[in-house]
């Protein structure tokens, strides 16, 4: 690049660099949660379980950057630790997690109703929705369809 003509002295920066180590290391984490939600055939509740996962995984990785720890971030790992900007990397999951949570704010609302949907047998009726508890005690008790569960 340099026999061309091009500026690339952006190389030289230790800020730059690892802004794109990091940026690669979280564009990977939002890749592999994509994959995950394209899957065929899964239900809604398997979907928030992926969105939910992920934001467990934000939540880690912010808590780890505020302990200036980058164990789950193997690009911005292999940069020197003095010069990584931890509190800035911090803040900006800070701000995806907060555009997830808001993003799926809905889902969490209706939580109950995708447990009770993910495994009726394993749920309490007294806990589910009213309107679900009649009919939920009778799947429970009936042995074929727990046998076929």
């Amino acid at each position: 690049m340099m026999n061309k003509g091009k500026d690339v002295s952006f190389m030289d920066d230790d800020a730059w660099l690892n802004d794109l180590a990091f940026l690669v290391d979280i564009t990977k984490y939002l890749a592999d949660l994509n994959i995950k939600l394209q899957g065929k055939d899964q239900f809604v509740n398997r979907l928030y379980e992926h969105i939910q996962s992920f934001i467990h995984k934000l939540e880690l990785f912010q808590k780890q950057l505020n302990k200036k720890n980058v164990a789950h971030f193997i690009i911005l790992l292999t940069r020197c630790a003095e010069t990584v900007n931890h509190d800035k990397y911090s803040a900006l999951i800070s701000c995806l997690l907060d555009e997830f949570k808001q993003k799926f704010a809905d889902f969490r609302e209706h939580s109950d109703e995708l447990k009770l949907f993910a495994d009726p047998f394993g749920m309490d009726a007294t806990d589910a929705p009213d309107t679900f508890q009649m009919e939920l005690i009778d799947i429970q008790n009936h042995g074929a369809l727990k046998e076929s569960f």
